[in-house]
Order: C-alpha cells, then sequence, then structure tokens
C-alpha cells in the first residue's frame, strides 16, 4: 500500500472514530447534560490543554460561565475542533486553517476553498522535490562509499563547498 494510501485509511478512522465520539456526545447534550471542557475534549479526541489552545488562537470562542463558574459549550464547539484537527492532519498550518475557518464560517464558496487547498498541494509538491533532491544526494554518496575511504564523511567535512586540501583555512 502506498503511503498516500495508508495516509487516506487513517484519515478515513480517524474521522470516523471522531464521529462515532461525537454522536455518542450528542444525547447527552440533548439530554441536558451540560458540555463541559473535558466532555468536548473527549468527543473532540483531543485533550483539555487543547481546547484551552484553541480559544486562546481564536479558534474556537470561550463560552460564558453560568453561576456554577464551569465553562458550558455547545456541540458546534465540538464541530469546529474537528475540523481544526482535520485540517491540521491534511498538513494545513494554525494560520490556513484559521483562514479556512473563517471562509467556512462565512459560508464561502468553493472556488476560494479550492485556492487554499490548491496552494497547499503546491507547496508539498515543492517539499517533495526538495526531499527528493535530498533523498538522491544521500544516495548518491551511499554509492561512493569503499572499505577504508569514506566519501561520506569527507562530504560532511566541507565548509562551504571547500575540499580540505585547498589550503584555505
Amino acid at each position: 500500500m502506498s503511503s498516500a494510501s495508508a495516509m487516506a485509511v487513517h484519515a478515513t478512522r480517524t474521522t470516523a472514530t471522531a464521529a462515532a465520539v461525537v454522536d455518542a456526545a450528542a444525547p447527552a447534550a440533548r439530554r441536558g447534560r451540560p458540555l463541559t471542557i473535558a466532555r468536548v475534549a473527549a468527543a473532540a479526541g483531543v485533550g483539555v490543554e487543547t481546547v484551552r489552545f484553541y480559544e486562546r488562537q481564536n479558534l474556537i470562542t470561550q463560552p460564558l460561565r453560568p453561576a456554577t463558574g464551569y465553562r458550558i459549550y455547545s456541540l458546534d464547539t465540538v464541530h469546529r475542533i474537528r475540523f481544526i484537527r482535520h485540517c491540521q492532519e491534511l498538513g494545513f498550518t494554525l494560520n490556513e486553517t484559521r483562514e479556512l475557518l473563517r471562509l467556512n464560517d462565512e459560508g464561502a464558496d468553493c472556488e476560494r476553498a479550492c485556492g487554499q487547498v490548491a496552494e497547499k498541494v503546491h507547496e508539498l509538491e515543492q517539499r517533495i522535490a526538495a526531499m527528493t533532491r535530498l533523498r538522491d544526494s544521500l544516495k548518491l554518496l551511499l554509492g561512493h562509499c569503499s572499505e577504508g575511504h569514506c566519501l561520506i564523511m569527507k562530504e560532511l567535512n566541507l565548509e562551504g563547498g571547500c575540499n580540505p586540501e585547498c589550503g584555505i583555512n
């Protein structure tokens, strides 16, 4: 199985698991049981500190505290956190996720969202090309190794591309 296929299977399993957790949390919310930060975190599959981090980053809103002093969240917060986590799984940065959330909140058209995804695909293609060049360079080094003469160590000792025999200190 290719790594892309494996990632897709993992993302599908993760999404299905998260959906099952949210589905399990929904009846509690409908029964009037408050969704505290611990319940929201469990339902979204994150830690309590992650929920607090998202609040500090203004990715989710911090709810008002009733007389009990506990924050009470809506089920929408769980869905928003799942959205954020899915963006992270797909490799989006925090700022890119923030933009996707904004587009989602505005009910933006598909074209704008596709533009964001196309930019991410382009960035990933550039990173893959750079990693491929790096891999090929390392393989070339491996191919030139022989017993008693380590080209790898010689290559790694070059500073700024200058050969140690060049006479410049």
